[in-house]
């Protein structure tokens, strides 16, 4: 009798998990953030540091990731209306370490957008854009991170394949 009575207080518990987590999805949706800096200022207006390092606000307008594979692999990053934060790449170093990114044209055609390296709770770089980025965190331990934060942004950046595997990703 009392496993009866715990299966079906766990089917309960389990359904009224999911209502909840549909419910939640329907109803938290996240919106575009307005470039209100206008258009000649990339520089992010409403998202702060302290969303980028939390990253707990989500995104949207349509992060896209693409490998071409014509001469040299590269991973392509790229979105015509990004508002939100996100990750990119990340690694968990045990041992004191170099962090290495090799960025390659990385472009902003709008909106406000930035590129960040957050080491441990702290954005330790702003990534400006550029036609070759090369940046290096000497001897680093714990969690780094690539992250992007966007403002109705469009923008484009690259990375060889090979780099782009070298780090932990979604």
């Amino acid at each position: 009798m009392l496993k009866r009575l715990e299966k079906f207080l766990i089917a309960i518990l389990g359904t009224a998990v999911a209502i909840f987590g549909i419910i939640s999805m329907i109803t938290n949706k996240f919106e575009p953030i307005a470039d209100t800096n206008g258009p000649d200022d990339y520089s992010l207006a409403v998202i702060t540091e302290e969303d980028i390092i939390k990253m707990e606000m989500g995104s949207t307008g349509g992060l896209t990731r693409e490998t071409k594979k014509l001469f040299n692999n590269t991973v392509t990053f790229s979105a015509k209306d990004f508002s939100g934060v996100s990750e990119i790449l990340f690694d968990n170093l045990v041992l004191d370490s170099d962090y290495v990114l090799s960025i390659r044209d990385y472009n902003i055609h709008g909106g406000n957008f930035s590129l960040v390296v957050v080491h441990e709770d702290e954005i330790v770089a702003v990534l400006e854009p550029g036609a070759a980025v090369d940046y290096v965190l000497e001897n680093v331990n714990g969690r780094v991170s690539l992250r992007i934060a966007g403002e109705s942004a469009s923008f484009e950046f690259s990375m060889s394949e090979f780099d782009y595997e070298l780090h932990g990703h979604y």
